[in-house]
């Protein structure tokens, strides 16, 4: 019965990381809370493979895990993506007050 709870908390964190992401954008400000979220979603994904490999279900961690892996890095990359454009539009602003523009 975990299972479901941690995938769907897993996708909705995932969901909610890149949700901040955008928000963070559009406000021009890095956002940490998307950064903590991204983690959490990926630390239910490896506590979901702790309890399939502790009740030894390898067949389903093998089908899963190369989902999983890109799921992860796709995750990961976007979140990143969202935030490393948010911290450079939080400096081009920045930069546009210092030059009186």
């Amino acid at each position: 019965m975990i299972t479901p709870f941690l995938n769907i908390s897993s996708l909705l964190l995932g969901l909610a990381a890149w949700g901040f992401g955008i928000a963070a954008l559009r406000r021009r400000r890095i956002s940490l809370t998307s950064f903590a979220l991204c983690l959490l979603a990926l630390i239910f994904q490896f506590l979901e493979l702790t309890h399939r490999a502790r009740i030894g279900d390898t067949s389903a961690i093998l089908d899963t895990v190369g989902a999983v892996t890109l799921a992860a890095a796709v995750l990961s990359a976007g979140t990143m993506v969202l935030n490393v454009l948010a911290y450079l539009r939080e400096k081009s602003a920045a930069q546009g007050k210092d030059e009186g523009i």
